[in-house]
């Protein structure tokens, strides 16, 4: 039976999404015991008593907990945009959602946020339940506020293609979508269009129509005087 060194707390460090960028922590364990925090891996056995080999170095996620400088590598996200870290604890990944936790208030939320609860919690209308009277694992936000990005890595996971496989078949189905609107919309427009035409060649039309009309009846009217204005009348001749 293995020999404990030190008896530690141990601690699990969630990378979240920030602009489709997440930090890639090949080791995600560290060990807080007292002051010290040591940099772990190779953790076996129940989380409440797990036994952890020391790390010949100093991890990213041991900088982030510590308050330092962090060193770390990025890479693209491939995180789910909404995560249960446990019963009680739910990560939303720089994604919107909509968050009603116990009895409280509906909420909108985006970006990325850490949602605790003692009993239900609704994200999105997925229903989350917390059966644990004393949580196994208590939530926190990693000391340091500074990273070092060492380096990103661009080679894509499978759930991030699978991520941008999904992303391009909503775009996809948008643009058919607005095409098929498109050719509906200009025959709409077409058939009014010609319908205002023929209405104004119409009116004009009739107006002309109406216009001529007139000024035949003038002219009839101006045929039908004498010299002094006087009209004539049919058998009457009239003498000056």
């Amino acid at each position: 039976m293995p020999r404990p060194k030190l008896i530690c707390k141990k601690i699990t460090i969630f990378p979240v999404a920030h602009k489709g960028v997440t930090i890639h922590l090949p080791e995600d364990v560290i060990a807080e015991c007292g002051s010290k925090i040591i940099a772990v891996s190779s953790c076996k056995g129940p989380p409440s008593l797990a036994f952890c080999k020391e790390a010949p170095a100093n991890s990213c996620a041991q900088e982030l907990h510590f308050g330092a400088v962090a060193h770390c590598e990025t890479k693209p996200n491939n995180l789910p945009p909404i995560l249960e870290i446990d019963e009680g604890i739910v990560v939303i990944n720089d994604a919107t959602a909509i968050v009603t936790t116990d009895d409280g208030p509906e909420r909108n939320v985006t970006g990325t946020f850490l949602v605790t609860f003692d009993q239900v919690a609704h994200v999105n209308g997925t229903k989350y339940t917390n059966f644990n009277n004393a949580p196994k694992r208590v939530p926190g936000v990693a000391t340091s506020a500074r990273i070092n990005v060492t380096r990103h890595q661009t080679l894509l996971s499978l759930p991030y293609l699978h991520k941008l496989n999904e992303e391009n078949l909503q775009h996809l189905t948008k643009v058919e979508t607005n095409l098929t609107i498109g050719p509906v919309l200009a025959a709409v427009v077409g058939v009014v269009g010609c319908a205002a035409l023929i209405g104004v060649s119409w009116w004009m039309r009739r107006r002309q129509q109406k216009g001529n009309t007139v000024a035949i009846e003038q002219m009839l009217k101006s045929m039908s005087l004498t010299e002094d204005g006087q009209v004539l009348k049919e058998g009457v001749v009239n003498k000056s």
